[in-house]
């Protein structure tokens, strides 16, 4: 059954405002199940071309499919199911820029489609997995990458005959040996020109990218990571710079925060202004706002109250309306109220891995006069 919570009114004043209300859901990769699977895409292949990666695929033959998702992780990378969201697409082919793939890096890639489950985005079925391993630097021509079989390492370069100047390599992420920091691992480069590396970090699926950076020694070949946040999915490279140029990189770690992430639930709960809807119009306006927990699988949440009122005839009347899913971050919602009614609220916020798991918020009771008033800021 379909669950929509704003009214009517309530998206007029919507439109009227200014406020973008949109139907987003959570796209959560878990997995295939009786019910909702169909016809999985299939045939997935890889070809290289000019430092670009090409996917080529058959799309699935079950109608009911939303999207398909272009999927990635790094080879080798933990959890095994950790698998990023590269792109949604409607097509059975799609090329990725230079700069979404790190050379010399392994990769595992597979399309899933996707249907609406419970509410939510959900990859049902999926391709077959092709493992690429990234030239170390492009040749400039077509070529196809090496395909590598399921959870084998990369083969070793061939020995040189003479030394080469290296970038830093062999990145390796694991949990501190002390505390809830990351510890993290790799072989320094060997160009004499570097001055000094740098340790970057970012929260993965989390747009705009943005690389926290820590400068390190140029020789330097570990590093812990104290202040990443428990259970965020972060991304690690190790990049060498010269005095007046960025270096080379390493390839990518992917890790999840150590330690036990921010469980709560969104909180303090309120009414932040009140006022007129507007001349003639029995409505009354309510700004509700709470605090957003920190916590990078809450990524949808949901405002849910309870109408009450009485009618002309002292009958009591009572329902519950659920607006549409609002991104994690979201922290505030313009309702429109009707005088002589009590309304009660609250915020459910939900996991992107499972939608079974959420966190109810307190509850707020707001009780309308009976007939509106002027506009006031409490």
């Amino acid at each position: 059954m379909k669950k929509f919570g704003l009214t009517a009114m309530a998206l007029l004043l919507a439109a009227a405002l200014g406020i973008a209300v949109s139907a987003s859901a959570t796209h959560a990769n878990s997995g295939e199940s009786a019910d909702t699977a169909g016809a999985a895409p299939s045939g997935l292949t890889a070809t290289y071309a000019d430092g670009q990666l090409t996917l080529t695929w058959t799309k699935g033959t079950d109608a009911t499919y939303l999207k398909q998702f272009i999927e990635n992780r790094v080879a080798g990378a933990t959890p095994a199911d950790w698998w990023i969201t590269v792109a949604p697409t409607d097509m059975e082919s799609f090329t990725l820029p230079a700069e979404m793939t790190v050379t010399g890096t392994t990769y595992d890639f597979r399309v899933s489609g996707a249907k609406l489950v419970n509410g939510v985005v959900t990859s049902v079925a999926s391709s077959n997995v092709v493992t690429v391993a990234i030239p170390t630097v492009a040749s400039g021509k077509t070529e196809t990458p090496a395909l590598l079989p399921q959870n084998q390492p990369e083969p070793a370069p061939a020995p040189s005959a003479r030394p080469v100047k290296t970038r830093p390599s062999d990145l390796a992420a694991s949990q501190a040996q002390f505390g809830n920091g990351v510890a993290l691992t790799w072989t320094p480069g060997t160009n004499p020109n570097y001055t000094q590396q740098i340790v970057l970090r970012r929260v993965a699926e989390i747009t705009p990218i943005v690389w926290n950076e820590f400068p390190i020694g140029v020789s330097d070949s570990a590093y812990t990571d104290y202040s990443a946040e428990p259970g965020y999915p972060y991304i690690y490279r190790v990049r060498a710079e010269k005095a007046n140029d960025k270096g080379g990189e390493t390839n990518a770690a992917q890790i999840i925060g150590p330690g036990a992430p921010d469980n709560r639930a969104a909180s303090n709960l309120r009414i932040d202004r009140r006022g007129q809807f507007g001349r003639g119009v029995p409505y009354e306006l309510r700004l509700l706002m709470w605090d957003t927990p920190r916590h990078p699988l809450y990524t949808t949440q949901i405002v849910v109250y309870t109408e009450t009122y009485h009618d002309n005839n002292g009958v009591r009347h009572e329902r519950t309306v659920r607006s549409l899913p609002y991104s994690g971050r979201a922290r505030s919602v313009f309702f429109p109220v009707e005088p002589g009614r009590t309304y009660v609220y609250w915020v459910e916020t939900h996991r992107s891995d499972s939608v079974a798991i959420k966190k109810f918020s307190e509850t707020l009771t707001d009780v309308v006069p009976p007939s509106p008033s002027g506009p006031s800021v409490p």
